[in-house]
């Protein structure tokens, strides 16, 4: 057990374990998430803020030109003087005596309708310079673009680094007089804000860090937990204990479960057709080497010098190890087609021909036993697979059915053929198999444990066949009704006549 813990304590120092990291991850998430935040805050906020107040004052300019009807009325005075506490902003409404241009306005001809300032006072001139008009003022308006907006210094009584003037204006004409409308507005309030927030972020940042420690460890151990009961419990199944993998409610997790619920029975199962397997094995090996060496020592101590006697004996021995031969052969079979060490020789193979072939080798059944081979067989029947498989598949199901066929001993193999595939059906009168036994009779040595000796073969026939269809990609299967018989089918695509070869038939 311990070393089992240095183990696992080995794996996480050099790869890390599953849960550290899925805690790695949930902080590293928070992290990346924190860090956008704040570049979202302190990089695009700045430009978001300036563009929005801008837009804001320029609107605010738009506004009080659009309401402006050529008096000062109380109620316009209200509605101006509202807007500037709003927006801290200073508003000048104004026209110049005589009409005259833009350029041409003083301190002394510009008449001042409206001047509300809530920080410098109202009697401060709009511009500290000698004349009334800004330059860049004055250009916007001789440009002739509306409502126009621009930044300066020049208002600033006490100088900011991170501050500036937004100055909107422009004119309305009302009758034959000219107005002029001015906005100043500091836009400084980006500082104080900036700092807030970050005060904020940094006491947020640091709350966000230790929850998503806390809470990611908790989550991160919470996902990992099925793993690692699975790991566990997975160990005493390699030891050979019957485990269970239970659901946990997660769709991944339980897929998991059930394929490892599959994989124990699975390995059950195999475990226990490996020992019954080599309790077959060892019975049919025993019986004839114990038989073998019985009759080696008659023919040593007692027919040595009878004649008769003496090959009688040698018979036997050879009978018996004719059968050992026969079930070492169909082992070494069986294993090179599951490892995949036999390759198929795929070529073209008429079929008929060779069941043909197959069926007259046991016609020393027929003459010498009374059995009754009836053959129902189409002609031509080309077929892609390996020739030697096929006959060996052939063989194999024949000998079956020789071997379980009824009292009166009558095997039918017949060969139809549609336009695509070639059907091969092996069939006898015997007891038939049981339903829930049918997709036991293709696992290997299934027929030992309820075999006799007088049945010829191995135990390994059926799986054998299985194996070489497979490996042919051939469709297959059996059809049994209890007391009346059992037929195996297996069925192989036909290779497709050309048109060239179609018109020489003709």
């Amino acid at each position: 057990m311990s070393k089992n813990k240095e183990k696992i304590k080995k794996r996480r120092r050099e790869g890390g374990s599953l849960m550290l990291r899925t805690w790695v991850y949930f902080v590293g998430m928070t992290l990346i998430i924190l860090a956008v935040l704040w570049v979202t805050e302190f990089i695009m906020f700045r430009s978001y803020y300036n563009d929005m107040k801008e837009r804001e004052i320029t609107n605010e300019c738009r506004s009080i030109a659009n309401n402006f009807t050529g008096e000062v009325t109380p109620e316009y005075m209200h509605f101006v003087e509202q807007s500037v506490m709003d927006n801290t902003m200073r508003v000048t409404v104004f026209r110049i005596e005589g009409n005259a241009d833009i350029s041409e306005a003083t301190n002394d001809n510009v008449k001042v309708l409206i001047n509300v300032d809530p920080l410098d006072g109202h009697d401060k001139p709009l511009f500290p310079k000698e004349n009334f008009i800004d330059e860049e003022y004055a250009k916007h308006l001789e440009e002739g673009n509306g409502v126009f907006s621009y930044r300066t210094r020049s208002f600033m009584i006490q100088q900011r680094s991170d501050a500036y003037i937004l100055v909107s204006g422009c004119e309305k004409t009302i009758g034959t007089d000219k107005y002029y409308f001015c906005v100043v507005a500091p836009v400084i309030q980006f500082s104080a804000t900036t700092t807030l927030l970050a005060n904020q972020l940094v006491v947020a940042t640091i709350a966000c860090v230790i929850v998503a420690v806390l809470f990611s460890y908790a989550f991160a151990k919470n996902i990992t937990r099925p793993i690692t009961e699975y790991a566990q419990i997975a160990r005493r199944m390699g030891k050979g204990e019957k485990v269970t993998f239970h659901e946990v409610g997660m769709a991944e997790y339980d897929e998991l479960a059930k394929t490892l619920n599959n994989a124990s029975s699975e390995l059950e199962k195999t475990e226990k057709m490996r020992r019954d397997f080599l309790a077959n094995v060892s019975h049919d090996l025993r019986t004839p080497l114990t038989m073998v060496k019985a009759y080696a020592e008659m023919i040593r101590d007692i027919s040595g010098s009878n004649e008769k006697k003496r090959t009688e004996h040698c018979e036997v021995i050879i009978d018996e190890v004719d059968r050992l031969t026969l079930l070492v052969n169909d082992i070494l079979d069986l294993s090179k087609i599951q490892s995949g060490t036999r390759k198929p020789d795929i070529k073209k193979v008429d079929l008929s021909v060779t069941i043909g072939d197959v069926v007259d080798r046991f016609a020393i059944y027929r003459e010498n036993d009374g059995y009754n081979f009836v053959t129902e067989i189409a002609e031509e029947c080309l077929v892609r697979c390996d020739e030697r498989m096929l006959e060996q598949i052939l063989y194999n199901l024949i000998s079956n059915a020789v071997n379980y066929t009824g009292e009166d001993k009558k095997v039918t193999i017949k060969l139809t053929k549609t336009e695509s595939v070639a059907r091969v059906e092996v069939s006898d009168t015997g007891k038939g198999i049981a339903p829930a036994e049918k997709d036991k009779i293709w696992e290997r040595y299934y027929r030992a444990s309820q075999a006799k000796r007088a049945v010829v073969g191995s135990g390994l026939g059926l799986s054998i066949v299985k194996n070489l269809l497979i490996v042919n990609k051939a469709k297959y299967g059996v059809d049994s009704v209890v007391n009346h018989g059992t037929t195996f089918w297996f069925e192989l695509p036909l290779v497709q006549k050309s048109k060239k070869e179609k018109a020489d038939k003709k």
